[in-house]
């Protein structure tokens, strides 16, 4: 079990160690980003997998935790090389915002359909929107006069931009599981309550739906003719009732789920209770007549 104090001094290594680092976000160690590759260090990760950082990062993250320096694989240390700079091609861009999506620092600014284009004081060069574009219309152009941007400034643009993802997930769960609840086979098997409420309403107005009239009870065999027909009479009053019911309440579940029709649903929920009392008060007279005892 970690302790309180235990738990403090890993997050605060793993601080010193994500600060040593040049917070590209590029992936190049094999993880997401500079923190989870400055966690894995903290627990027992190579200290040398940093390609931006080269060994000079290497030679602090060794000092830091007071292990053996490792220095950067010589075909891995990216440090020594000019600084790379992502260009669009704007004439070629399609706007499909796959660049903008996999930007780890929201340095590509655009939108669907329209031209992107990156800002060059913001990018890290950490070569993640190459990738994804389905045009390639983007260069890593090297810039060797152009300084890298500062490391706390790419970290807090990093940290923003994950809780904005994070925020934008939750509310499209939020919508998914409101759109579901709508469309839930257990409106139609009448397990739950139809609702009207849209996305953002803060008081929604439950609807709630009878369950289906009961089944009459078996048939026995009729005494006489007259009583035969009467059996006839009430089926078939019990069978339009029952239809009615099953219609008005269908019309009730199509119009929960279209906004224009909210303002009258008030009055079909209504319609499709009476209706369901009729249905269940024909099968009560269908019930008595097959069971010969009055209704209840």
């Amino acid at each position: 079990m970690v302790t309180p104090a235990k738990d403090t001094r890993l997050i605060d290594a793993i601080d010193a160690i994500d600060a040593l680092l040049p917070q590209t976000q590029c992936r190049q160690c094999g993880y997401p980003a500079c923190r989870p590759y400055a966690k894995a260090v903290v627990n027992g990760e190579a200290s040398n997998l940093c390609a931006p950082g080269g060994n000079r990062v290497a030679q602090a993250i060794s000092e830091a935790l007071q292990r053996p320096y490792l220095p950067v694989a010589p075909d891995h240390d990216t440090s020594t090389e000019p600084r790379l700079l992502a260009v669009i091609r704007e004439d070629e861009c399609i706007g499909c915002t796959k660049c903008i999506q996999a930007c780890p620092v929201d340095a590509i600014l655009g939108a669907a359909q329209l031209m992107h284009t990156v800002i060059g004081d913001q990018c890290t060069g950490c070569n993640l929107c190459v990738e994804p574009c389905p045009v390639d219309c983007i260069d890593m152009v090297a810039m060797p006069e152009l300084p890298m941007p500062e490391a706390a400034l790419s970290r807090s643009r990093y940290l923003a931009q994950t809780e904005r993802k994070a925020r934008e997930r939750q509310e499209k769960r939020a919508k998914k599981e409101h759109r579901e609840a709508i469309e839930s086979p257990t409106l139609a098997s009448h397990e739950a309550p139809i609702t009207t409420r849209t996305y953002g309403e803060s008081q929604p107005a439950a609807l709630t739906i009878p369950a289906p009239p009961s089944t009459p009870s078996p048939p026995s065999a009729p005494s006489s003719p007259l009583e035969a027909a009467s059996l006839v009479a009430l089926q078939s009053a019990w069978n339009i009732a029952q239809k009615r019911w099953k219609d008005a309440n269908k019309a009730l579940q199509v119009a929960c789920k279209a906004k224009s029709a909210q303002p009258n649903m008030a009055a079909m929920q209504t319609k499709v209770e009476q209706l369901h009392a009729r249905a269940e008060q024909a099968r009560l007279a269908l019930d008595a007549a097959r069971t010969h005892k009055p209704p209840a």
